[in-house]
């Protein structure tokens, strides 16, 4: 893990312009798979910015009726919240399912939906395959019995590993996501592009 810039973030305003910069700079929440990628050599940036402080750590109610949750709330207490397990039973069933309970308790509800893939190919630093810059999706004629059943045209082949992406779509939910240029809404069903790439733009989070 190469030496990084750490910039800890008390506001939107602020994660937007730390994220801003000529280098690399990656967001921090619950860590749980930035920090494993790091280690793995998959992401090597020159910044990291501490969101946890920025971040809407609630579950409100919403005038139309719903929920909103704020993308670092962690996942234990999405969990165990009584209006999600309620309104939106199939959320409260994923959340249980995700990892051990160490990580549920440090792990938040946005990391859990931007997570990068757990291709093994992905995560050996050996293997430049589609989703790091490279020409080929090496799970075409290697390991690839846990990868996409469906939308497999590819060019990459690995399903996404968010647990919490099919009962959000299936709900109907929406993602707010923050960019230099403001903020906008998009479809959970809109979010994710065949076959594991969030639909947002590069400066947006």
């Amino acid at each position: 893990m190469k030496a990084f810039a750490y910039v800890n973030a008390t506001n939107e305003r602020e994660v937007v312009a730390a994220l801003k910069t000529d280098g690399i700079a990656l967001p921090l929440a619950g860590g749980q798979d930035l920090l494993a990628r790091m280690k793995d050599y998959i992401d090597s940036p020159d910044r990291i910015v501490n969101v946890k402080n920025a971040l809407d750590t609630t579950v409100t109610s919403t005038p139309e009726g719903g929920l909103k949750i704020g993308a670092a709330v962690k996942i234990i207490d999405l969990y165990e919240n009584q209006q999600v397990a309620r309104m939106y039973p199939a959320v409260n069933a994923a959340a249980i399912e995700i990892g051990t309970p160490q990580i549920r308790h440090q792990a938040t509800v946005g990391g859990n939906i931007n997570q990068r893939p757990p291709c093994w190919d992905y995560r050996n630093e050996e293997f430049v395959c589609y989703k790091k810059g490279g020409s080929r999706c090496f799970a075409v004629d290697g390991e690839n019995q846990y990868h996409a059943i469906f939308g497999n045209d590819g060019p990459s082949h690995i399903v996404h590993p968010s647990s919490l992406a099919v009962p959000f779509a299936a709900y109907g939910a929406r993602f707010r996501v923050l960019g230099p240029k403001g903020d906008r809404e998009i479809a959970a069903s809109d979010f994710f592009t065949m076959p594991t790439l969030a639909n947002v733009a590069d400066d947006e989070r």
